[in-house]
């Protein structure tokens, strides 16, 4: 049906008012934004006195020149304008000019709500940077990611009033961001409201306009990612793997850190000894710090690469496996999500562009290291949590397969990460409570992995010499904290807080001052938590004495939480951008002075260096390259899916409205990976692999609809998914 001028200056809802007070503040927005996006500083010294701003940070502003100014500019401007407006409409209750029509579908106000607090966090996030552990001046690209900490005596007016002015640039910008997104995704919420009949008539249309070369190919998009089988997994699979496959040649023969160089080197010694103290273990081959099975994967390459003749074979075969692996779990999600969830074939095609083309995939699984070894594990087990989910909330039967398969892969994983344990298990109780028609199988599913993994570890362990991990690496954060308050606050323990103190710290106040670099005088600052825990901590103290020790840490931070977090300042690095996700280049590196140079000999480490291998003197720039284009830089960066992608899904869970709040639930896994984030003794981008592989399945759940994820797999997927198929 035509129409006519009047219905589309309706639908587009003009007031004069409405656009004047957008492009106010758009051009109010656009001054901020630019001085957000380009100012930083070298120096910490910057913030002495008006001159210093000047010296060391006004030529920050125009160091692109004038014509990129001028085209950033208009681009910022661009973005507040039309934000602002969308955010107007909704502001007035109207989104489409009518009640009948409304492209919100009645959910504006939780969409204004939603555009405002994601402007708000997220600027939080680009404001605040990454913990720094120098106060030394830095380059200029340096700064623009990480500047230097900058000590108190130099947080000035000048410094609040820099960070003011950058946060409120980045809080309106993203705000107009926001809202554009969440308006993008009601818009793709209504694709389907006219139902299939519509969408076929489009691609009918278009057949008949002269487009059957797109009609085929839509229709082969669908019946791939729209019907789940074993054949379009592994097509999907291998489409992903093809694009990774520069990546195991360019990264040859593998990238292999510290933890895993221990592992190789206890496994060709059977001597194992503590990472934290550096003692040798007598009677112990291995050390339980480092998960055992991985040590036995590790371990079991490494003398095939003997064997073999080459050992940077054997361990290359590792790498590239455990890449074809995870590109073939990748290929089960996907098709997954399309043939189970319903979700639309652009939908799945994306995200298999997404992840086949991002250069962090295929280069991180070329690193070995416990995170990437599990990690095709994982997936699949991610996916049967969703289905068992999907599957509880539909009244479907469970089946003894799905409940076998979710213990047995969360017994793997846990053996291959141990925070696995700790998330699965958070999961399930969650899903007990929240899933009331299942509440006893999910406790089931939730208890029987910690009791089959603790059989497993009570019979391998003895068997195979493991020596038992430290109880400090589980109360690192505690330890730290509770540390800085025995140096900031003395005056706070009482004569029994300091006996409880004592029982588990046995450093002196002196020496846990230098630990901890806590006088800002001193130009150091804290790198983690290492230091205290391993150097510290009383390995006779009982379970009782860890016990007083953290309700006495509980009762401090909950009472002095700024002074808490100032002593793991590192916890805030997932959550801000700046890391990227880059392992560093290097055949192997770590552990010299335990003998580490045995592995792999024609590639030498010290402890300022590491050989690169000739493939990788060519990957190392290219890697460099994406890191630092536009565009393609954002997507390397840790930030990007530790918040950003989890708060939108969020959000267009309640924004879409029918419930979708509901979907939620899917979320748990994931929401507990981030929140376990915040025990970590230090900061490794590698902690976040999985929400980075799994990026698939947290985006995906605010299109799923219950009535959809309850009809299960199907044939082709034209209907029950909010993403457009057409």
């Amino acid at each position: 049906m035509a129409i006519d001028a009047r219905t589309r200056i309706q639908r587009c809802d003009w007031r004069p008012g409405r656009h004047r007070a957008a492009a106010a503040l758009a051009a109010l927005g656009a001054v901020l934004g630019c001085f957000a996006l380009t100012a930083s500083y070298t120096d910490e010294t910057a913030f002495i006195d008006i001159d210093h701003v000047k010296a060391g940070i006004f030529p920050y502003l125009g160091a692109n020149g004038p014509t990129a100014g001028m085209l950033l500019c208009l681009t910022v401007l661009t973005l507040e304008y039309c934000g602002f407006v969308v955010f107007g409409r909704w502001r007035n209750g109207n989104a489409a000019g009518g009640d009948e029509e409304r492209e919100d579908g009645g959910h504006g106000r939780a969409a204004r709500g939603w555009s405002v607090t994601m402007g708000l966090v997220l600027a939080l996030t680009l404001t605040i940077p990454p913990h720094s552990v120098t106060h030394e001046a830095t380059s200029q690209l340096a700064s623009a990611g990480a500047p230097p900490a900058v000590a108190s005596e130099y947080q000035t007016v000048w410094y609040w009033l820099y960070y003011g002015l950058r946060y409120a640039g980045f809080a309106l910008l993203l705000t107009a961001v926001a809202a554009l997104a969440l308006r993008g995704a009601l818009r793709m919420a209504g694709r389907v409201a006219a139902g299939p009949a519509a969408a076929t008539a489009t691609t009918a249309s278009g057949d008949e306009a002269g487009h059957e070369g797109h009609g085929i190919w839509r229709q082969r998009c669908r019946r791939l990612f729209g019907e789940l089988s074993a054949a379009h997994a592994l097509t999907i699979g291998a489409i992903i793997f093809v694009c990774w496959l520069p990546w195991t040649i360019l990264v040859w023969p593998a990238n292999i850190a510290a933890d895993t160089v221990a592992q190789l080197v206890w496994m060709r010694t059977g001597q194992a000894w503590d990472p934290s103290t550096h003692d040798y273990l007598p009677d112990y081959a291995l050390s339980d710090q480092h998960p055992w099975l991985d040590s036995l994967i590790y371990g079991a390459f490494d003398q095939l690469g003997l064997w073999m003749g080459s050992e940077a074979w054997g361990l290359w075969l590792l790498a590239f496996l455990q890449t074809v692996l995870c590109a073939l779990a990748l290929g089960l999600v996907l098709n997954y999500l399309g043939g189970v969830m319903r979700l639309g074939w652009r939908f799945c095609a994306g995200a298999t562009a997404f992840m086949a083309l991002v250069p962090i995939y295929g280069r991180l699984m070329m690193s070995v290291v416990k995170d990437s070894t599990v990690m095709p594990f994982f997936l699949v087990l991610m996916v049967l949590v969703m289905e068992y989910i999907r599957r509880v909330r539909a009244g479907v039967r469970l089946g003894p397969w799905l409940v076998i398969g979710l213990i047995v892969l969360s017994v793997l994983c846990a053996q291959m990460r141990k925070i696995s344990t700790e998330i699965l298990l958070g999961t399930f109780i969650i899903l007990a409570v929240v899933l009331a028609k299942r509440r006893l199988t999910s406790l089931a599913v939730a208890v029987a992995p910690v009791v089959i993994g603790m059989i497993i570890s009570a019979v391998a362990m003895p068997a195979l010499h493991v020596a038992p991990g430290g109880k400090q690496e589980m109360i690192a954060i505690p330890l730290q904290q509770t540390s800085a308050f025995m140096v900031a606050h003395p005056d706070r323990f009482s004569a029994s807080d300091h006996a409880t103190f004592d029982r588990v710290i046995a450093c002196s106040t002196a020496d846990l001052d230098n630990y901890l670099t806590w006088n800002p005088w001193d130009g150091k600052e804290i790198g983690g938590a290492d230091a205290i825990k391993d150097r510290c901590f009383n390995r006779d103290a009982t379970s009782g004495d860890i016990l007083s020790f953290l309700g006495l840490w509980a009762r401090l931070s909950a009472g002095d939480p700024i002074t808490a977090l100032a002593a793991t300042p590192w916890l805030r690095d997932p959550f801000v951008m700046g890391p990227v996700y880059d392992e560093g280049w290097y055949v192997r590196w770590g552990w010299e002075e335990m003998g580490s140079n045995m592995i792999m000999p024609e590639y030498k480490s010290t402890w300022t260096a590491a050989d690169v291998s000739e493939p990788q003197k060519i990957g190392a720039p290219l890697y460099e390259l994406f890191e630092g284009l536009p565009g393609v830089s954002l997507l390397m960066r840790e930030n990007l899916y530790t918040v950003w992608v989890p708060l939108f899904a969020m959000a267009c869970c309640f924004v879409i409205g029918g419930r979708r709040w509901r979907n939620l639930v899917y979320l748990t896994p994931w929401l507990l990976t981030i929140g376990s984030l915040l025990v970590l003794p230090g900061h490794q981008t590698r902690y976040t692999w999985t929400l980075t592989f799994g990026v698939a399945m947290i985006i995906a759940v605010p299109w799923i609809r219950e009535e959809a994820a309850g009809a299960g797999a199907g044939s082709g997927s034209d209907s029950g998914s909010d993403t457009p198929q057409d």
